[in-house]
């Protein structure tokens, strides 16, 4: 073997090829950050959307079969078969400071279910129920108001006064 065979990189060699290893290292590790960020807001996104969708579904079920009774105008809203005070379902928001929770309770079987979560401002819970027509059924709407949910990372700021949800229903029985 000659020494010419044995011969190793030069110094600037050297440094262009880690040059060139770490540009493209750099361009990798930035890709990959720019896509978890953004599945991390997709993910937070889908989260918001199937929660907003949980209490509406679930207040529109179960207004259906009970009518509002309890208090108006806290945080917590009762549902009671028609002529029977106690409360068959309940709808609590989580005690002490938000980001808060809305929770569903079927008061018969103890089954509990979160139906909306990372609440920015505490919920209250309007109501009105009116029985009407010879069939003697109630009729009347669920307000919910300050639902005003914890903006995903790199969205803007809540709004200030959100859009209450309103549910219309028509129940047997009477309020």
């Amino acid at each position: 073997m000659s020494r010419r065979d044995q011969r190793g990189m030069t110094l600037v060699e050297l440094i262009v090829a880690m040059t060139v290893t770490s540009i493209v290292l750099l361009g990798l590790s930035s890709a990959l950050v720019v896509g978890f960020h953004a599945a991390n807001q997709w993910g937070q996104k889908i989260t918001e959307a199937e929660t907003v969708n949980q209490l509406p579904g679930w207040l529109d079920q179960d207004l259906h079969r009970y009518v509002p009774c309890g208090q108006a105008g806290t945080s917590r809203l009762d549902l009671c078969l028609s002529g029977n005070p106690s409360p068959r379902v309940t709808y609590t928001t989580s005690a002490g400071a938000c980001p808060c929770t809305i929770v569903r309770v079927n008061t018969s079987t103890g089954a509990r279910a979160v139906v909306a979560r990372n609440l920015v401002q505490t919920p209250t819970f309007e109501r009105s129920c009116t029985t009407g027509g010879a069939t003697s059924t109630a009729v009347g709407w669920v307000e919910v108001q300050n639902l005003v949910y914890q903006p995903a990372s790199e969205a803007p700021a809540p709004s200030s006064t959100p859009q209450p949800l309103v549910l219309f229903f028509r129940a047997p029985g009477s309020c």
